[in-house]
């Protein structure tokens, strides 16, 4: 790969929960990514109010 490549690349992190962690290790891709000189979106689900799951269901268990 060539250095001057330049990606344009989505991040998807689709955890609403309050008590969500994960968003941190997505922030790091982006900044990472960034970094590097790539164009990077965050498309996070609590950000856009998808409609989403807000605790574990009993189903999982």
């Amino acid at each position: 790969m060539s250095k001057s490549m330049k990606f344009n690349t989505a991040v998807i992190y689709g955890s609403a929960r309050r008590d969500r962690h994960g968003i941190k290790a997505a922030r790091f891709i982006v900044r990472k990514l960034e970094e590097r000189g790539h164009d990077v979106t965050l498309v996070d689900s609590q950000e856009y109010e998808l409609p989403m799951l807000d605790r574990m269901s009993l189903l999982s268990r």
